[in-house]
């Protein structure tokens, strides 16, 4: 049997499909994350025993001092687990991957890692400036947000 040169079309995810794989992403890398920061912290937060619970403001601003840098790399290794995992051969992160979508370019074809680093990196301005911005992708006809227009991408939905 010949393989057909047809063009597959798939639907456009729906604004809570992604909304469900974006929740489940943060979560697996906030997880991570959580548990990176719970080994790296100074030993002196972590050796603090029962009276941890007791509210100290000193030691407050000194474990958010402490862990406030933590930010910057939970902000790029987000920005390079979705670009990683979009320009892979999955085409999706693990929560798309579960919702059952794909991110491709404008043609239908799996997108390169600088593509998905520009569209990580737009998605994670559009978060930080506009939380509102990711809404408009209920109201389009391809249902793409800044992020997919900025990169020229389309999630679409498929069977497992």
């Amino acid at each position: 049997m010949e393989e057909s040169d047809d063009i597959i079309e798939l639907p456009y995810a729906s604004f809570l499909s992604r909304t469900v794989a974006f929740i489940i992403d943060y979560l697996l890398i906030s997880t991570l994350m959580s548990f990176w920061l719970a080994f790296v912290l100074p030993a002196e937060f972590m050796a603090e025993g029962p009276g941890i619970l007791e509210y100290d403001e000193e030691y407050v601003r000194n474990l958010t001092e402490a862990a406030g840098p933590w930010l910057y790399v939970f902000l790029l290794l987000w920005c390079l687990y979705n670009a990683a995992m979009h320009a892979g051969k999955w085409q999706a992160t693990l929560g798309k991957r579960l919702m059952g979508i794909i991110v491709t370019d404008t043609e239908g074809e799996r997108i390169s890692f600088g593509k998905a680093l520009i569209r990580s990196f737009s998605k994670l301005l559009s978060i930080i400036v506009f939380i509102f911005i990711l809404l408009i992708a209920a109201f389009t006809s391809r249902r793409q947000a800044i992020h997919d227009m900025i990169s020229k991408t389309v999630v679409l939905k498929y069977k497992i």
